[in-house]
């Protein structure tokens, strides 16, 4: 636990970010920021205006806070909730933690639903839904729509039922637990379907942050075939349950676009293949329609 000198914001946030770079944290200050704004239930703009001392327990727990991210357990565990598009959700080692590539996925999306009006948008088919992020985002922004949402784990439909209820979007959401489409009925079929399947390869392992690789799910990380297999069935599948003229939409690995474009073609079933880059430029989206 780093040692404080003075229980004033200014010191208690230059020591803590000081302390967590040492430790290996990147952005030590943000990090220490947002801990201590949670700590006191203000955001983290008012804290430079916080010019009491701080109560010595509340000193205490804020290194408590510090030593687990030391330990690199994800900032946004810690907190217990994270920000995705214009809300905020719930967030533990049952989910992923949604990320800003997740987000272009919902504006690619959001972008193709306009201009597919003879396709109305009543409903989706989001798999792997995790906390539900995706789902969400859609539902709100897509006010006539209503979701289904699968997941292989309980407890990831657990945080995604509590995150729909927070937003008051539960009654528009059906949650099912299986393996991507087998939960579903025979015949139904959907104008859209999306999904942030796992995709990375298992030997990428010894190359990711600690705080991916022993905090996050593994069922909602790597997929085998250097990271494919997840989306190749999805893809093998999905045409059998997008009504024509559909859209597909995932988010796939960096390194994986040409391979996943040139599977989609080869099954015969899609039309407009594409792919579209990340916030970084990086092939980030694939899209495809349901010829």
């Amino acid at each position: 636990m780093p040692t404080f000198a003075s229980r004033n914001v200014h010191h208690l946030l230059a020591a803590a970010a000081a302390w967590l770079e040492e430790a290996g944290v990147e952005e030590g200050k943000r990090n220490a920021t947002l801990l201590l704004a949670h700590l006191l239930h203000c955001s983290p703009e008012a804290l430079p205006f916080l010019d009491h001392p701080i109560d010595t327990e509340c000193v205490v727990r804020f290194g408590e806070l510090l030593e687990r991210r030391a330990r690199r357990e994800p900032l946004q565990y810690i907190l217990g909730e994270w920000d995705f598009w214009d809300f905020t959700i719930e967030v533990t080692p049952e989910v992923l933690i949604p990320r800003p590539e997740t987000e272009v996925l919902v504006e690619r999306v959001l972008s193709w639903a306009k201009s597919a009006p003879s396709l109305p948008m009543t409903e989706f088919l989001d798999l792997g839904t995790g906390s539900g992020a995706i789902a969400l985002a859609l539902l709100r922004e897509i006010p006539e729509s209503r979701g289904v949402a699968i997941d292989i784990s309980e407890g990831a439909l657990g945080i995604a039922r509590r995150n729909a209820e927070r937003l008051g979007l539960l009654a528009r959401l059906t949650l099912l637990r299986g393996d991507l489409f087998t939960p579903l009925p025979p015949g139904v079929r959907f104008p859209l379907i999306v999904s942030n399947p796992p995709y990375v390869a298992w030997e990428a392992k010894g190359h990711l942050q600690p705080e991916i690789v022993e905090h996050e799910p593994h069922v909602a990380l790597f997929a085998p075939h250097g990271g494919l297999d997840i989306i190749e069935r999805i893809l093998t599948e999905a045409p059998s349950r997008l009504l024509p003229g559909g859209g597909l939409f995932i988010e796939i690995g960096e390194d994986q676009a040409a391979l996943v474009e040139a599977f989609a073609a080869q099954t015969g079933k899609f039309r407009s293949i594409g792919i579209a880059r990340d916030l970084a430029g990086k092939p980030r989206i694939f899209s495809a329609v349901r010829a």
